[in-house]
């Protein structure tokens, strides 16, 4: 589920607990409010201390399996989630769920938004056949209460596609990763920018699978989206002509490839400044380009410049410097100026050594 709809979710469940009128509820959404009013100013330390105070307080008046007590469970466990505190988030989820499954059946919404958020949390830690066990009884549950383009089914559907994916199910991912996306288009209607991700999450898959024109095509109609969107968020438009130039790049459509990677790059320098090293993978994708044409002498000053960029900006072993190194080595090779490279080759193995380190 996106982290958007989380938000929703959590705020939601936060301001229904005001409804109540008896004192201890009263006291326990105040304390919710607390919450809310550190989690809103980022301070997520203090929303989680608070919360599990929360807890505690629901546990004490209300009985340990009072739905109370299951919504202060999910708001402990958004708020380890959002910190990366996985482990507990998951054993908080189960306690949660076997309290909705008691309190309001094994098939209602709520038990399976949870379940939703249970599978998550596997997949977060790598547990991927857990997480594609709940992720499946998730989406029966809500596909059997709600519609299909109910937003919590979509997510829900996205949440399995990530899963597969991470599998390397690509079809099965591809298919879902489709479904949502009409399931979306339907409810917002197909030139909506909020299509963005959905979209973006299509054409990787495209892209990985090797589905070039598809790719393309997805990626055509994202940069099309984008630019609909207010220069506040230009760097999503930028970002989709990189990724449209690549694509032109890897079918053979050089002459295509070549203008979007130069207004990407330009930009990115007006945008970032031309020292970031964003700019760099930027010099890097043009020179690929000019060296696919046949302009290689070209290429040699753009990755000089990209080269400069990053070992002034990324540590020696980022991973974004391997990529630009072994391209430039690869371009001297092709220029006969090989007494340049052994430098550079013991750049290479230092970055190496510190991936497999990781």
């Amino acid at each position: 589920m996106t982290q958007r709809l989380l938000i929703l979710f959590f705020t939601l469940t936060l301001t229904l607990t005001s409804l109540t009128g008896c004192s201890p509820s009263r006291k326990w959404a105040a304390m919710n409010r607390e919450v809310t009013k550190y989690f809103n100013s980022g301070q997520y330390t203090d929303a989680t201390n608070v919360a599990v105070k929360a807890l505690a307080y629901a546990e004490k008046s209300f009985g340990s399996n009072h739905l109370h007590v299951a919504t202060s469970l999910n708001n402990v466990v958004f708020l380890h989630n959002l910190q990366g505190n996985h482990e507990p988030a998951r054993i908080l989820l189960n306690r949660a769920i076997a309290i909705k499954e008691l309190e309001l059946g094994p098939n209602h919404i709520e038990t399976g938004i949870l379940m939703v958020h249970l599978s998550e949390t596997y997949r977060f830690e790598g547990n991927y056949k857990e997480a594609e066990a709940f992720g499946l009884r998730a989406l029966t549950i809500l596909k059997t209460n709600l519609n299909t383009v109910d937003p919590r089914v979509t997510e829900a559907m996205n949440n399995l596609a990530f899963i597969y994916d991470a599998q390397n199910k690509t079809q099965k991912a591809e298919k879902l990763y489709r479904d949502v996306l009409a399931a979306r288009e339907q409810q917002l209607g197909n030139d909506s920018p909020a299509l963005q991700p959905y979209l973006n999450n299509l054409e990787n898959i495209y892209r990985r699978q090797g589905k070039i024109m598809l790719a393309i095509e997805v990626s055509i109609r994202s940069l099309l989206l984008e630019k609909q969107k207010s220069k506040a968020l230009r760097h999503d438009y930028v970002q989709s002509l990189y990724n449209l130039a690549s694509l032109y790049l890897t079918s053979g459509r050089i002459m295509e490839a070549e203008p979007m990677a130069r207004q990407a790059l330009k930009l990115h320098r007006d945008d970032l400044g031309k020292l970031h090293p964003r700019v760099a993978l930027d010099l890097d994708l043009l020179a690929q380009i000019l060296i696919k044409q046949g302009r290689n002498k070209e290429a040699l000053p753009l990755y000089r410049r990209a080269l400069s960029i990053q070992k002034n900006a990324l540590d020696v072993e980022h991973p974004h410097r391997y990529k630009v190194t072994s391209n430039y080595i690869a371009l001297l090779k092709l220029l006969g100026r090989t007494s340049e490279i052994p430098p550079l080759q013991k750049e290479l193995k230092k970055i190496e050594a510190q991936l497999k380190s990781e």
